[in-house]
């Protein structure tokens, strides 16, 4: 099912997993106004992967990562965990995981990236905890081990994104242990729930940037970040940047 079903219709389906799968090449998700729930069957399932290249991408439509699943894998190399572009949306739910992935992520990598202004990802729920990236790659300058959107908007609802990690020896790189936002176009960060808090990012070296260790947020020429954990009723958003949680970067 995950790599040759075609759902033409436009209406909602939910794929229960019924064992846990290795699935190496997946198709894209490219079908327009279908939402497929993924949920696990009884207890916890776990896709996972194990070479390398992009696992889920979301080109149009919506992929919701239902209850008693966990996406994780090794060996991405410079790829994603969740990539959603052009009319992609991304939905987690209470329940779902996209955690543990490492070995071999080496850049432009994240558990979610985004890169088109009508893309979404929406937590309402679950976890994106435990991911670790070493980014030696020299084509990616800004780059959050948790979620990149460099286009598309954010809304946390709730959940846990947490003890992400993420490491360099760049000289230019921009980076966030939790969550990296850019001002481009049509992109938001907007927290009401959940918590994020313990993300790491940490450049070795000589090399010099810009670190968030929460959330990093690029904002024309300038800067923001947010360092300190943010429980479920601290909730910063892109459009206050007066909200005392974001600091200017030095």
């Amino acid at each position: 099912y995950l790599k040759s079903q075609t759902l033409q219709a436009l209406t909602a389906y939910t794929l229960v997993v019924a064992s846990d799968i290795t699935a190496n090449g997946l198709a894209e998700f490219t079908n327009a106004n279908v939402t497929l729930t993924i949920v696990g069957k009884e207890k916890e399932r776990v896709i996972q992967k194990t070479n390398v290249g992009n696992f889920f991408t979301i080109r149009a439509g919506t992929l919701t990562l239902g209850n008693n699943i966990k996406i994780t894998g090794t060996g991405l190399g410079k790829y994603r965990a969740c990539y959603i572009t052009g009319n992609g949306n991304l939905v987690m739910k209470k329940g779902s995981k996209i955690s543990d992935w490492a070995h071999g992520m080496t850049g432009i990598t994240a558990a979610v990236y985004m890169d088109s202004g009508t893309t979404s990802f929406t937590m309402e729920g679950g976890e994106i905890c435990n991911n670790v990236i070493e980014a030696t790659e020299t084509d990616q300058v800004f780059m959050g081990a948790a979620i990149t959107a460099f286009r598309g908007k954010v809304n946390m609802k709730g959940g846990l994104i947490s003890n992400n990690k993420i490491t360099t020896n760049r000289a230019s790189c921009e980076i966030s242990g939790g969550i990296y936002v850019t001002d481009g176009w049509n992109t938001e960060f907007n927290k009401t729930g959940g918590v994020i808090k313990d993300n790491t990012a940490k450049i070795d070296g000589t090399g010099t940037g810009q670190i968030g260790q929460q959330v990093l947020w690029k904002k024309g020429t300038g800067w923001k970040k947010i360092d300190a954990n943010l429980s479920a009723t601290d909730n910063p958003t892109t459009s206050n940047m007066s909200d005392p949680l974001w600091k200017t970067v030095e």
